[in-house]
């Protein structure tokens, strides 16, 4: 590429119309701004336009809301399309207001999803147990723990056989862990629960509820499916709201990084 020769033009004016002169300079494609403060070596005369760019912090805010989507902002060309700072305010809340609940929204679900699938897994462990869950978080002297111990710790059980309390009920396990249930009198739960820590036994939280852990279990699939419905919904609100906003969000985007680029602290 053939280098071209460029010319030094300095603008003299009153602030108020230096937004107009930077959208016409700009618009001709044919400036390139430099700060006075470094292009001279005689500034002593000279002091920086005060203020701080009105377009920064509504060009920082739709792009930390594009952040959290897989949307790629691009600049586009439109020589036709002017606004003023109310106008880019107005439409950059409303977009980053409307945009921010439905991913809220998403996140929600999400998160209610990743709970529901970590209690689908910890009560799988439990299908075979025939026990009634409501009725067991109802006793008001026995204590329940559902958890589960290393295959080492469980053959260590047997250390505490003269132990009535020390009492483990196995339902599932793997190369690794046995899944099971313990109980205990409220008034020797505490010394129970510390001689089953000492043989690594980690307890899940399984969570109230009426009936078996076939029946939680059930429950929670069914739910899970219900959420991912509900997740498909608002994902399928989120691409159409993109498709209606798209060429004008990209307008307002490429007429933010060009105010914000070129310094403008607008006296509007």
């Amino acid at each position: 590429m053939a280098v071209s020769k460029v010319k030094v033009i300095s603008i003299i004016g009153v602030l108020k119309a230096l937004d107009e002169v930077v959208k016409i300079c700009g618009k001709s494609e044919v400036f390139h701004p430099e700060s006075v403060l470094s292009f001279y070596s005689n500034v002593e005369n000279f002091l920086p336009i005060p203020g701080i760019s009105p377009y920064k912090e509504p060009l920082k805010k739709l792009k930390s809301v594009i952040s959290k989507t897989n949307i790629k902002l691009e600049m586009v060309k439109d020589r036709d399309f002017e606004v003023n700072k109310k106008e880019v305010n107005d439409y950059v809340d409303y977009f980053c207001t409307k945009l921010e609940d439905y991913l809220n929204t998403k996140e929600k679900i999400i998160e209610k999803i990743h709970n529901q699938k970590n209690s689908l897994n910890d009560i799988s462990h439990f299908i075979g147990l025939d026990l009634n869950l409501s009725e067991i978080f109802a006793c008001r002297y026995i204590k329940v723990r559902f958890g589960k111990l290393p295959k080492e710790s469980y053959l260590k059980l047997s250390v505490y056989k003269d132990d009535p309390y020390m009492l483990f009920f196995p339902c599932t396990s793997d190369e690794e862990f046995c899944w099971g249930v313990y109980f205990a009198p409220l008034e020797n739960i505490s010394d129970i629960d510390m001689k089953f820590s000492s043989l690594y036994f980690e307890r899940l939280w399984i969570n109230e509820t009426d009936g078996t852990p076939e029946s939680k279990w059930d429950y929670l699939k069914e739910s899970i499916e219900q959420e991912e419905v509900k997740l498909a919904e608002i994902e399928k609100k989120i691409e159409n709201f993109w498709k209606s906003q798209k060429d004008q969000c990209m307008r307002f985007y490429t007429k933010l990084e060009e105010m914000s680029s070129a310094k403008v602290a607008s006296a509007e």
